[in-house]
């Protein structure tokens, strides 16, 4: 099926073990489009979730690739345990009895664009059109199945993208919501001395005060044999934290970690903490180019509160980081703040989300508003010379 403004075709294939040769050509340098990762994912995706991943372009060149993800929220035990006042309880019934078939053009279990990759001589606005076309299909391959699609949601876009690309989303609700965490010019700082010598004072004391608490724990990098050795843990410990989130649309499987390492290898760099021989905590980065994502982690609460091993984990993932020679390291969404007061700064997100009931559409920005959870927080300064703060 064609567009006629554009004439780009779409093919969607649910299996990145059948995807073209070319694909990988397309990604470019986003490890998030590329088959390794892909691949992990599949093998090890949330039972909840259906990939799909698609090729845009002409009869004799394809153009541009994309990815998309169909998650059923009715099949989650728990949306998240962290608030269980009355607002949270109506905003659940009304997510699984309305909003529980959701397909997302991108990956959820990612912040920002990488959705879809585009060869140079590529118009982004018309793939975008495309891959509007592509989700009818996709709502119509779930028609056919019995499946009825509430929503669907295009992420994550910044502004400059979306300034430079003006994409057209016809009777889509514009949104965002908590910023993307994203740690800028790592190579500022050759090594920890620099990175620390960086700091304001305060926040100079508050390093060497968090490195003090971190003892007796001990940490080191886990390979692919460790992984498998403590593949339940990892499993646990990240429920630990999955489980009071405000809000989660997938939790990841048992085998999710070991996978992304036997796929990923180098570029999978996976941190554990240890308390003696018991392994209590651990983080990820994914290598995507010259950046860092961090990617899940998991910890044991009281050692997390007695430790303070989360803001340590933050530290580690930005010296580990400044060692590899990162330029930039993306945090993701949850916990800004004390993000930020390791050096992280926000940077805003933008989606676009239909509902596929005509009256609920109309009301969409009005019940997103109500339900979205609402996260205040305050932005810290903790470098020499920037903000109120620093001063100090």
């Amino acid at each position: 099926m064609g567009l006629s403004e554009t004439k780009l075709e779409t093919v969607i294939y649910e299996n990145p073990q059948v995807l073209p040769e070319y694909w990988d050509s397309l990604a470019g340098s986003n490890i998030f489009l590329k088959q390794s990762y892909l691949r992990a994912c599949y093998e090890s995706k949330p039972k909840n979730m259906r990939c799909f991943f698609i090729v845009i372009g002409t009869e004799d060149k394809p153009l541009s690739i994309a990815v998309a993800q169909f998650l059923d929220l009715n099949q989650l035990e728990t949306f998240g345990e962290r608030q269980r006042c009355m607002k949270t309880v109506a905003r659940n019934f009304i997510f699984k009895k309305f909003s529980s078939h959701v397909l997302f053009i991108g990956n959820n279990m990612l912040s920002g664009q990488h959705a879809f990759a585009t060869c140079k001589e590529t118009n982004s606005t018309d793939v975008l059109t495309a891959l509007q076309l592509s989700a009818t299909q996709i709502k119509e391959r779930l028609r056919i199945e019995g499946i009825s699609l509430h929503l669907t949601v295009f992420k994550d876009f910044d502004a400059a993208f979306l300034q430079q690309n003006n994409p057209n989303f016809p009777n889509f609700f514009k949104f965002t919501t908590q910023p993307n965490m994203v740690f800028e010019q790592l190579n500022n700082f050759a090594n920890e001395t620099d990175y620390v010598g960086a700091f304001a004072k305060k926040y100079r004391d508050q390093y060497k005060r968090s490195r003090k608490r971190l003892q007796p724990i001990t940490s080191r990098f886990l390979t692919e044999t460790d992984l498998a050795d403590y593949q339940k843990t990892t499993a646990d410990l990240y429920f630990n934290v999955a489980k009071n989130s405000a809000f989660n649309t997938f939790l990841l499987p048992e085998n999710h970690f070991l996978a992304l390492k036997k796929q990923l290898q180098e570029d999978f760099i996976v941190k554990g903490y240890f308390e003696a021989e018991r392994l209590v905590g651990f983080s990820t980065i994914i290598r995507n180019g010259s950046t860092a994502d961090t990617y899940f982690l998991g910890y044991d609460a009281e050692i997390q509160k007695h430790h303070m091993l989360y803001l340590n984990m933050l530290y580690d993932m930005i010296l580990t980081s400044i060692s590899l020679k990162f330029e930039k390291i993306v945090f993701g969404r949850t916990a800004m703040e004390i993000k930020s007061s390791a050096g992280a700064v926000p940077q805003e997100l933008f989606g676009f989300m239909k509902h596929h009931n005509y009256l609920l559409n109309k009301i969409l920005p009005y019940f997103f508003k109500q339900l979205e959870p609402k996260v205040i927080w305050q932005q810290r300064h903790p470098f020499k010379g920037v903000g109120d703060e620093a001063q100090q």
